[in-house]
């Protein structure tokens, strides 16, 4: 019960941690000696980490090497936090978490609670306003990557003034006991049909996928593949074929269908491209072979089949046809937000 006389109203007043808390963080600019503790923690002791936080994800793109500008977090000595970055632009000063990824944000260790979380973001805005950079933007990883629940960050972000910079989208199919019960009629229909003719296996010929990829990006929406096909060779020798995988439908020994999957960590895996050849479509490959990696990653033990936005233009825009697509198979909308400071 609280005592009147003694309420204090200031008491739990938005403020800075004081120093007796803080002198027990610091904070330490990234070089090339920590790469192996970096990749280290990421892999084996954070909760909430992907191979794309790791250096050797980084640096496969010579951009990041060149205006790399991230973090690690320790409590007195110990590593509790990393926060990949970049600077990319010297005149505007924005420092970005990350400007080539999917995502960035803070990646930490299952001991990292509030009172660590509030330090941590402390110490880059006083890092920030001190390297004199104009704004801080983040764009935090996905609820479905964590291993356990760590929203402290969400927490952490607003309470020192960030606001969202945008909200985008991406569906995921909870990789539950009964896969097909999530399936539309139309889907189950779809897949049933191609049962018939068509068969899914791994595959290593990537070289063909990406000329399938490239027809696909182009016909559809006159784009390109984020990276090239020597660029994704690159990444795949780098990262290695335990971290990517290449699943295909074929009809008679002919690929017509196939999808890059990445394993991100031990909980999410990402459907990083997909591609078909139009010409099979009504026998309808895609549905076979997403029902197919499905039970795969369901067997090797994985929650969650991530496959990718809906959303253009930083969310302003919806696809709902695209959106649609993807709900089909059971998918449910998993929030990406960007957070930024103007400092």
């Amino acid at each position: 019960m609280t005592d009147s006389n003694n309420y204090d109203p200031t008491r739990f007043a938005r403020t800075a941690l004081p120093e007796n808390v803080l002198s027990d963080y610091h904070i330490k600019r990234f070089d090339e000696t920590l790469s192996a503790q970096w990749d280290d923690f990421v892999e084996k002791r954070s909760i909430n980490g992907t191979f794309l936080h790791t250096r050797k994800f980084y640096n496969h793109n010579p951009l990041n090497e060149r205006d790399d500008h991230s973090f690690l977090f320790y409590k007195r000595s110990r590593l509790i936090g990393i926060l990949g970055c970049s600077l990319p632009d010297e005149n505007n000063k924005a420092l970005i978490s990350h400007p080539r990824a999917t995502y960035g944000g803070f990646v930490v260790d299952k001991n990292v609670g509030v009172e660590a979380s509030l330090a941590m973001v402390q110490l880059l805005v006083q890092e920030a306003k001190a390297q004199s950079i104009n704004e801080i933007i983040i764009k935090n990883t996905f609820r479905i990557f964590h291993k356990k629940p760590c929203d402290e960050f969400d927490y952490a972000l607003w309470y020192y003034g960030f606001d969202v910079k945008c909200r985008e989208l991406e569906v995921a199919i909870p990789l539950d006991a009964d896969l097909t019960s999530g399936y539309t009629e139309g889907t189950r229909s779809g897949l049933h049909k191609a049962l018939k003719t068509l068969v899914v296996e791994q595959s290593f010929d990537y070289k063909v996928f990406w000329q399938l990829l490239e027809k696909t990006l182009k016909e559809r929406y006159k784009a390109a593949p984020t990276h090239s096909y020597s660029q994704f060779c690159v990444l795949l020798n780098t990262i290695g074929e335990d971290k990517i995988k290449l699943f295909v439908t074929k009809k008679e020994g002919q690929i017509i269908a196939g999808v890059v999957l990445f394993i991100l960590n031990d909980v999410c895996v990402h459907a990083q491209y997909i591609a078909y050849n139009v010409e099979f479509q009504n026998s309808r490959p895609l549905n076979i072979l997403l029902h197919q990696v499905s039970v795969w990653a369901q067997e090797k033990g994985y929650k969650y089949f991530n496959l990718g936005r809906a959303n253009e233009d930083n969310g302003n825009k919806v696809n709902f046809n695209l959106f649609k697509f993807k709900e089909s198979y059971g998918g449910r909308s998993v929030l990406r937000e960007t957070l930024s400071l103007k400092l």
